[in-house]
């Protein structure tokens, strides 16, 4: 139990200096938009079916701005990320806003906590990409 509460710790002391830097540092800004870039799979309010999960896309598109489409065409087009109450807050230029808490990598599983405003939390889970090993890539080199 003291080594979950560690762990839970460190994340959340490392989202924290994220989010700082993210605010001061356009540098940080683009690293932050570069970790979210990908296909999430998110489960939460407002799903219908267990099997057909919400679905969002992150991409970057350079500086602290990302693109975004998700949940059905709800929310997309242009974002801007800025820092906001520990989190990293994506504001479209629509009018959406998504807050991202918690985003950690643990080994190949990449997840985050996603609250979508109006509407509630979900728990995301960053798809594997389409041209990625299957195979981790220590047991690839092992290999040949």
């Amino acid at each position: 139990m003291r080594q979950i509460k560690a762990v839970l710790l460190t994340t959340a002391f490392a989202l924290a200096g994220a989010t700082t830097a993210l605010a001061q540092n356009p540098a940080a800004a683009e690293a932050q938009a570069n970790r979210l870039e990908g296909t999430w799979e998110c489960q939460g309010p407002g799903q219908t079916h267990p099997a057909k999960p919400p679905i969002v896309w992150f991409g970057a598109s350079g500086g602290n701005s990302i693109e975004v489409d998700g949940f059905g065409g709800a929310v997309y087009g242009a974002a801007d990320l800025s820092a906001s109450e520990g989190a990293t807050r994506v504001a479209t230029r629509q009018g959406s806003v998504l807050l991202i808490r918690s985003l950690h990598d643990a080994g190949r599983k990449v997840s985050m906590t996603l609250s979508r405003e109006g509407v509630g939390d979900y728990r995301c889970v960053r798809l594997p990409q389409f041209d990625a090993p299957m195979i981790p890539r220590t047991r690839l080199e092992q290999a040949s």
